[in-house]
């Protein structure tokens, strides 16, 4: 969908395919897709997200993986291996048709609802030069992305709650932003 017509802004060279394949019963037959470019959305739950990330650092490929912003919190996160870009405004996300149709049936209509957490892409360190140089420096600005290289470089504003490096903003801040969602 729409990452597909982004990639197309970036590279109009890229062939793009998503085969409804088992990821990992093909990564433990040994059968992954031949590849250039992994992109993927892994399930959040369990240790799909730890499972995809090892599987990506491991493979020698380049890869881009949408995931929570407190990956890069985990012991798993492999700082020398990836930067992250990361959208100024939370990625929302769309539900499946199941829940939409529960939603239809219990009459509680939270189809605009849209993950607690920000997400980041977790990228391997190969594909930087496509978001740091010319036409991806544009399209980082178009898109309001901002790139960090390291985990220093992630804005306060965008950090994990449980990240200690993390400051609270001060009480006249703090009211200021309560006074602003109402």
């Amino acid at each position: 969908g729409l990452v597909s017509q982004n990639l197309k802004k970036l590279r109009s060279d890229f062939k793009i395919l998503n085969p409804n394949v088992d990821f990992y019963a093909s990564i433990a037959q040994k059968r992954t897709p031949s590849f250039d470019l992994l992109i993927t959305n892994p399930p959040y739950s369990g240790d799909h997200i730890e499972k995809c990330l090892s599987f990506c650092t491991s493979s020698g490929k380049p890869f881009a993986c949408l995931l929570p912003s407190y990956v890069y919190n985990k012991g798993y996160y492999a700082d020398d291996k990836m930067f992250m870009i990361i959208p100024k405004r939370r990625v929302r996300y769309v539900k499946s048709h199941v829940a939409v149709a529960k939603a239809d049936v219990t009459g509680r209509d939270d189809r605009d609802w849209t993950a607690p957490f920000h997400s980041f892409w977790f990228c391997s360190n190969d594909v930087l030069p496509l978001f740091t140089t010319g036409e991806g420096m544009k399209f980082c600005e178009d898109q309001d992305l901002i790139v960090a290289r390291n985990i220093e470089e992630i804005p306060n504003d965008f950090r994990d709650i449980t990240d200690v490096k993390k400051k609270r903003k001060n009480p006249k801040q703090r009211k200021r932003d309560k006074l602003k969602k109402k």
